[in-house]
């Protein structure tokens, strides 16, 4: 996903170009103008002394650590997320274009929380090591192969009827398994397959030794590399 911080799926409210100043960009962006300037540098303090590669909910536990407002927490993790450095000066623009579209938009946002907005954006969108670690290791991972977006199992049932088509003489319990992933062209796909009884047991049993492989990894990580373990997360859609 390019311009991504973390794995954020979805269209983000803060990206300019995609149909402009969204209201929840703007309510967010209104609620960072508010933050004052002590938590906004108690923050950038934090990110800055942040070890490793911390996972969206690292970030956001970090984030309201720091901001003891729930609105403004949630508008400044959102803005971490979608607004790198490159983006502030275009994310201004954004609402400097919607302010002066009319009189109401230039009275819901005025000049001084504009001006607020822009300097907590650029205080907190630096290039803190941890996040752009986190960058780093999000092109990497997603350089090869396609990216599982979510995985659903839908068990039901397919009724077999007669050859007049009315009566049904059985009924056929299936397991479809769903799979929405994002390709190389960050295009957002979606395969299903049906799985057996006996396939659908397999599939647990290998997520099962799956997941103790990756349990002894992540201590030979711990190990290795303090701090080194590389776990970005996802959240849903």
């Amino acid at each position: 996903m390019a311009d991504r911080i973390f794995l954020i799926p979805g269209s983000p409210d803060l990206i300019p170009g995609l149909g402009g100043a969204s209201p929840q960009m703007i309510e967010d962006l209104l609620a960072i103008a508010e933050i004052r300037s002590e938590r906004i540098e108690a923050l950038a303090a934090a990110l800055q002394a942040e070890p490793g590669f911390p996972n969206a909910d690292r970030i956001s536990d970090v984030v309201r650590e720091a901001i003891n407002d729930d609105r403004q927490a949630s508008a400044v993790v959102t803005a971490l997320h979608n607004v790198p450095p490159s983006r502030v000066d275009q994310t201004i623009q954004t609402v400097r274009d919607w302010r002066e579209a009319n009189n109401k938009n230039a009275e819901r946002f005025p000049e001084e929380a504009l001006v607020s907005v822009e300097q907590n954006l650029r205080r907190l969108t630096r290039d803190f090591p941890a996040l752009e670690r986190c960058r780093k290791a999000r092109r990497l991972g997603s350089i090869l192969g396609n990216t599982a977006e979510s995985l659903e199992l839908i068990c039901d049932l397919r009724p077999v009827f007669n050859a007049q088509r009315d009566l049904v003489e059985g009924m056929m319990p299936l397991t479809t398994m769903k799979i929405v992933y994002e390709g190389q062209d960050e295009e957002v796909r979606v395969l299903e397959v049906q799985l057996s009884r006996d396939m659908l047991t397999e599939l647990v049993e290998k997520a099962q030794k799956a997941q103790q492989k990756l349990d002894v990894l992540n201590r030979s990580i711990a190990e290795w590399t303090p701090n080194g373990l590389v776990d970005l997360g996802q959240q849903s859609r």
